[in-house]
């Protein structure tokens, strides 16, 4: 069986703190080279998409916004499959940006 997609980890399979994994450039370019598709997994929610491609950045590694999937993002997926149309919001800052609630009616305060 030929493996095509790939969820990749981030913290821990290609870097942890401040080092590169040794290997995870080669890796991420063997990707693309073959032209598999993959997505860097994050249970982390603190940091947007575009904030995780300017780290991987500093290590070397070039990846697109499209290619990082966080914990928030599934939240979100999640509440939007099940088809949540209201939400009250305790989060971070970055989860208030309309693009992410395009779908969603908020509620800044307790209803009586």
């Amino acid at each position: 069986m030929q493996r095509e997609n790939y969820l990749i980890d981030m913290d821990g399979v290609l870097i942890h703190g401040n080092k590169m994994i040794p290997g995870a450039d080669e890796f991420i370019q063997r990707l693309k080279k073959k032209g598999k598709k993959f997505l860097i997994t994050t249970n982390n929610p603190s940091f947007t998409p575009g904030d995780l491609v300017h780290r991987l950045k500093t290590f070397g590694l070039n990846i697109e916004p499209e290619q990082i999937f966080t914990s928030a993002m599934a939240g979100m997926g999640i509440l939007t499959m099940l088809s949540m149309a209201a939400v009250f919001l305790l989060c971070l800052w970055f989860l208030r940006d309309p693009r992410v609630l395009a779908h969603f009616r908020t509620v800044t305060h307790e209803r009586r």
